[in-house]
């Protein structure tokens, strides 16, 4: 069985090409406009109601944020999980099918994620912030402390609605 573990060349060659991607990335987006990111709590099966809706306030609770993509969500578990911030994901988050390519994106947080998302309220968030502060995304923005634990706070909390409610949690993102 061939290793391809951390440390391995095609591990240090696969994590180089993300990391060129994703500063490519992140200076043609923020350069032009932000990302729209909403997270919405609402019921499985909703996602193509929830791509075609105008105003997704009205019929769901939503937590509006700007930039977050699924990597800063990679690297906020890894810091949850007091894990290295490059970590691969344990899970997977795929786009919905039925998004258009110029489109909004949706998806659907997978339960494992989400479980870790819901972090507690008496949990060490200083700790967590100040680990997901050191990652590479969020060094390449304008976010503090205090705005960085605000939205730690509320991702936690929304993950946590989801679970009280028997929802799914949702991230739509938008240029």
């Amino acid at each position: 069985k061939t290793h391809y573990g951390l440390g391995s060349p095609i591990w240090i060659i696969k994590k180089l090409i993300f990391y060129i991607y994703y500063k490519f990335y992140l200076f043609v987006n923020l350069s032009i406009m932000s990302l729209l990111t909403d997270f919405i709590i609402a019921k499985n099966g909703e996602e193509n109601v929830i791509l075609e809706a105008e105003n997704r306030n009205e019929n769901w609770n939503v937590l509006q944020l700007t930039n977050m993509d699924p990597v800063k969500i990679q690297t906020l578990y890894n810091a949850i999980q007091k894990r290295d911030l490059h970590t691969d994901e344990d899970y997977e988050l795929t786009p919905h099918e039925g998004h258009a390519d110029e489109g909004p994106r949706l998806f659907k947080i997978p339960h494992n994620l989400l479980d870790v998302l819901a972090i507690s309220e008496d949990a060490d968030i200083h700790t967590i912030v100040d680990t997901w502060l050191m990652s590479d995304e969020l060094q390449m923005e304008w976010r503090g402390k205090e705005d960085t634990q605000e939205v730690v706070e509320n991702i936690a909390s929304f993950a946590r609605q989801a679970k009280e409610k028997d929802m799914e949690l949702y991230l739509w993102m938008s240029l």
